[in-house]
């Protein structure tokens, strides 16, 4: 895999996100007598479309999307009652075996992130303790993804843009929040500080893209 060829999938993702932001944006403005309040929410959009670009660059594998999953202990008893939803799990497929290669938390901002839940949140504990996880597809079918200690999960949290964290308790969200992830094994990486996806022109948010290339193609390094 080459550094030009996921750098390239990045800046497409950004690139349908600003698109669908703007059209979002156009159609609460238009005269009519449908009147929106908040725009609809970007996240599952960006979800698919960061899943389905991701997907052509790293073909060897699948990517679940939202998918419903139980946590399970090596002798595959659940760890807890309630089902975690990981934004992206990236599976590797060998014969009849599903192996968890990657888990991808994806931010379109830290706006409204309830840090205060967060630490609360056992959910991140329990997932360091399975050896199994089982899924929930739509179709109704179930699958088996064994957890191996070696390759190590790469486990990624990507921010677009920080330009409107909020604050927590006085202070910026975004240091607190990396210091929790990390504490679970997450790398994290935000790809604009300056511009923001719903306000900026392309252009500008191009620019910087541009600028943190390196840093993008470098965190995805070992997937």
């Amino acid at each position: 895999m080459s550094r030009k060829v996921i750098y390239e999938a990045i800046k497409k993702t950004i690139e349908r996100l600003v698109q669908e932001a703007k059209k979002n944006h156009d159609k609460k403005g238009k005269k009519s007598r449908l009147h929106f309040g908040r725009s609809p929410s970007l996240a599952p959009f960006f979800e698919e479309e960061f899943a389905k670009n991701l997907s052509k660059v790293f073909n060897n594998y699948d990517f679940f999307i939202d998918c419903p999953v139980s946590l399970l202990d090596k002798n595959k008893k659940h760890l807890r009652k309630q089902k975690i939803y990981p934004d992206l799990l990236v599976i590797y497929k060998k014969d009849k075996d599903y192996i968890l290669r990657g888990i991808i938390e994806l931010k379109l901002e830290l706006g409204y992130l309830n840090i205060g839940k967060l630490k609360d949140n056992n959910r991140e504990k329990n997932l360091l303790k399975s050896k199994f996880l089982i899924i929930k597809l739509k179709n109704k079918e179930e699958i088996s993804i064994k957890i191996h200690s070696k390759p190590k999960i790469k486990k990624l949290l990507l921010v677009v843009t920080l330009k409107n964290e909020h604050n927590y308790k006085g202070k910026p969200k975004s240091p607190k929040y990396w210091k929790i992830m990390e504490k679970y094994g997450y790398e994290h990486i935000f790809l604009l500080q300056k511009n923001h996806y719903n306000d900026d022109s392309f252009k500008s948010i191009l620019n910087e893209l541009d600028s943190k290339k390196e840093e993008i193609t470098k965190f995805f390094t070992g997937l």
